[in-house]
């Protein structure tokens, strides 16, 4: 129970990348018993949550068809931000 209480808290730290939020919620993830696990359907309407509402919402109006889409997608964002930033 607690790391469905773990998964369910989870949110992307200030100074993390998307990339590292991503794989620690994935590692996460893998990790609840099978039995316990959220669809992977699920899991991608918890995803946008973990970030700031600009982000969020970004990602929650794209609407991508799987959570490793959606994961892509962040992480392209971030790139372009930071590119843009440079």
């Amino acid at each position: 129970m607690h790391i469905l209480s773990e998964y369910e808290s989870l949110k992307r730290g200030p100074q993390e990348t998307v990339q590292d939020y991503c794989a620690r919620l994935n590692n996460v993830y893998n990790v609840i018993p099978q039995n316990l696990r959220p669809p992977l359907e699920l899991a991608s309407i918890k995803f946008p949550g973990g970030f700031d509402s600009d982000m969020e919402y970004q990602l929650r109006e794209r609407a991508p068809p799987s959570l490793e889409d959606m994961q892509s997608i962040a992480i392209s964002v971030e790139a372009n931000l930071i590119s843009k930033r440079a």
